[in-house]
């Protein structure tokens, strides 16, 4: 009998586990500090596994999943968006940190920083382009307006929104936009 296979395939197991642990962030969400019918619309939401434009690929119409979005971002309160900050899924993070935003939420700096701690990736789609990129890339570039020191945009910009970064809070932002960049495979 042989344990060789299984004496290596179980601490490969053990390594990919702890890797899509730290992938999918958000261990500390506790759905009892959200509304059920909020919560119903965060899994939803993470179940469409994508943020996007309004209008997605060359259809004009308003895309269903942009419908949830801002139905949820309006419905959440402060509260619940803050916790869904925690969430495991990087998309339902992704529009908590633009629900904060809409919603004139005025500690945004602390949640960038929080939100620059994680390793997810969401997918976005702008118009017809589909891509992956660092959820906290989305949450500077796209809901922000911020653009990386070392880059122009890739698509128009919002208005800049400013929260009050330091320089030092600034790099360590794009730095990790720039290290979850690196992992992602092209």
């Amino acid at each position: 009998m042989k344990f060789r296979p299984l004496f290596l395939f179980v601490p490969a197991l053990a390594v990919l586990f702890a890797a899509c642990s730290g992938l999918r962030g958000g261990s500390g969400f506790d759905s009892d500090k959200v509304s059920p019918h909020v919560l119903d619309m965060a899994d939803d939401i993470a179940k469409e596994g994508f943020v996007g434009t309004q209008s997605i690929g060359r259809n004009p119409a308003v895309s269903p999943t942009h419908v949830l979005r801002m139905e949820f971002i309006r419905t959440a309160t402060v509260e619940e968006l803050l916790e869904f900050l925690n969430h495991p899924s990087g998309v339902v993070k992704a529009t908590a940190f633009e629900g904060l935003h809409a919603k004139g939420y005025t500690d945004l700096k602390q949640s960038l920083l929080d939100l620059s701690e994680g390793d997810d990736v969401i997918r976005y789609i702008h118009g017809d382009v589909e891509y992956f990129l660092p959820l906290v890339e989305y949450a500077y570039t796209v809901v922000l307006g911020m653009t990386l020191e070392r880059e122009s945009p890739a698509y128009a910009p919002v208005e800049t929104v400013p929260i009050g970064l330091s320089a030092t809070e600034k790099a360590f932002v794009e730095n990790r936009i720039l290290a979850v960049r690196s992992r992602i495979p092209s």
